[in-house]
């Protein structure tokens, strides 16, 4: 194991009003179990969404984050970064990122699946992309319900490790696990690989936490994760970062469900202008819509 040694940078994460009142909303309207099903809050590119209830229940406080809401999460930010090219909105200094769906992820992390079958799903003919033109592959993780995250940083040339939490051996020889069947999956797939020798790229850990909102701290860090600015989350930052986050999902450009009190609350505060930023660094041309990568989901 190599031991992650970044510049440490403690952020103090706020959310601003207008984020607030729209996670207040969300969460204080969870609707019961039964009788009727709950209906869909967020909805991107037609097939990938999550309904109130479990959208409400991951980002209340001290809630435990949905696979649903990791999912549909990646699928917001690919669909942003993607706006953003063919706006050509894109800065120089932009990472290109590419975030799996919780199906591989599971498919990767057990021992007995075959490398081969994964590689079907991340095929360029499949995903209509090649893989080792991004710069930064997020493989977010969940294990014995803590959630943490595998990057292969493509572009500096390592497998990254992120744990929001202090013990970082509850999850090192999953990751490694995972990590062996990637390398497999990726040599399948890109076997003349001119730009990415995936055998070659040694493995580091890094803790960016000593908490336990381990699930609301890995997707800000699906969000703002560049691969050179690492983060330091505290417990204060829990309750801010869910909000913030809530605010991003309900009201994204992309969401077909934007509910009318989303509306109704961004009018109230309409001189607020709250902007979330997708930090990356040394991009490329590569950019694709979920509309072709969601193909396997």
């Amino acid at each position: 194991m190599i031991p992650m040694n970044p510049l440490v940078y403690c952020h103090v994460f706020v959310s601003m009003p207008v984020q607030r009142a729209v996670h207040q909303h969300i969460v204080s309207n969870i609707p019961p179990p039964f009788p009727a099903r709950s209906p869909r809050i967020v909805k991107m590119v037609s097939v990938n969404w999550v309904d109130h209830r479990t959208f409400g229940l991951s980002m209340q406080v001290y809630g435990s984050v949905s696979h649903h809401v990791m999912n549909i999460m990646g699928v917001a930010i690919m669909e942003a970064q993607y706006t953003k090219h063919i706006r050509g909105l894109l800065h120089d200094d932009e990472c290109g990122k590419i975030i799996i769906h919780n199906d591989l992820a599971v498919m990767l992390q057990d021992t007995e699946s075959i490398p081969a079958d994964i590689a079907v799903s991340l095929s360029e003919k499949k995903i209509g992309f090649r893989l080792d033109n991004a710069d930064l592959l997020f493989v977010p993780l969940r294990k014995y319900s803590y959630w943490y995250i595998v990057v292969a940083n493509f572009r500096d040339g390592r497998f990254e490790v992120i744990c929001p939490f202090k013990d970082i051996a509850i999850i090192q020889s999953d990751a490694f696990n995972v990590i062996c069947k990637f390398r497999k999956v990726f040599k399948a797939v890109h076997s003349r690989s001119t730009r990415v020798d995936i055998y070659d790229m040694p493995t580091v850990f890094g803790s960016v936490s000593n908490q336990t909102n381990h699930g609301v701290f890995v997707l800000q860090l699906l969000l703002a994760y560049d691969g050179k600015t690492h983060f330091h989350f505290k417990e204060e930052h829990a309750k801010p970062l869910r909000e913030s986050i809530t605010y991003y999902l309900c009201t994204h450009e992309e969401n077909e469900l934007i509910m009318p009190e989303m509306k109704d609350i961004a009018r109230q505060h309409h001189k607020q202008k709250v902007t979330v930023h997708l930090h990356g660094s040394q991009g490329k041309s590569f950019f694709v819509s979920c509309k072709i990568f969601s193909s396997f989901f």
